[in-house]
């Protein structure tokens, strides 16, 4: 069995962040996002920069700003 290779984008309100092989609770929606990861990479100053630090096989999550 192959593992999926997830990688999300987050910001934090400063800084852009990977977060490595992440693992949804449920299937990813816009109104949740929530899961786990097992580790980080950043920060970047933009969202282009963090997605250029992700290799082929990977499947980047799209970063989506927060509505709130």
């Amino acid at each position: 069995m192959t593992e999926t290779k997830l990688v999300k984008i987050v910001f934090d309100g400063q800084k852009y962040w990977l977060l490595w092989h992440w693992n949804p609770y449920v299937q990813p929606t816009p109104d949740n996002l929530t899961g786990v990861y097992s580790h980080v990479s950043g920060p970047f100053d933009k969202e282009s920069e963090a997605q250029g630090k992700i290799p082929d096989g990977w499947t980047p999550i799209p970063f989506k700003p927060s509505t709130h």
